[in-house]
């Protein structure tokens, strides 16, 4: 079954110890119905950088965000939304936090002996991130880890570049690049 959530991304502003609603829509994009689980999963930085929480915070993070329901059944045609909800604690430090609401389904193809156990199963899932926003002093902050380009740039034909950074802040940052000559 062919899934397709909307919107890929979600934002809200929650003061510490606030709680918010939400929803995203969910569509079958093929033929027929579809029971899909729901799930939630905090997003964290690629590497660890003082953005990422201490473990035991980053593990109580994952409380903040719950789907009203783990288990719906979507059909062809129908457009499903999916409620959740969002509880700061009364702690929580300013900064973005990110999570992820991921709707999954799998789809089992039968074996070739009568056990109805046996045969091959193959799971889709399709997500949506959900920024929360706690106010207070924000600290946007990036470094440089790595710059990559070539040591010799020739006419008419186009140049790789490649630059790590490290959000070293607690907030979400787009980092943008300008090249001059």
């Amino acid at each position: 079954a062919r899934l397709s959530i909307a919107p890929p991304i979600v934002s809200h502003t929650v003061p510490a110890g606030g709680t918010i609603s939400g929803s995203i829509n969910l569509q079958l994009l093929s033929a027929g119905t579809a029971r899909v689980s729901i799930s939630t999963e905090l997003i964290r930085p690629g590497d660890q950088s003082s953005f990422a929480a201490p473990d035991t915070y980053r593990n109580a993070l994952q409380s903040w965000i719950a789907p009203e329901d783990t288990y719906r059944t979507v059909t062809f045609g129908t457009p499903l939304s999916l409620a959740y909800h969002v509880r700061v604690p009364e702690n929580a430090p300013p900064g973005a936090h990110a999570f992820a609401i991921l709707v999954s389904q799998t789809s089992r193809v039968a074996g070739t002996n009568t056990d109805s156990n046996s045969g091959v199963a193959a799971t889709g899932t399709v997500g949506a991130v959900v920024v929360v926003t706690v106010p207070g002093a924000l600290r946007p902050a990036l470094t440089t880890r790595r710059i990559q380009m070539p040591r010799w740039i020739w006419s008419g034909r186009p140049a790789r570049f490649g630059i790590r950074v490290r959000n070293t802040g607690n907030t979400l940052i787009t980092p943008s690049v300008a090249l001059h000559r």
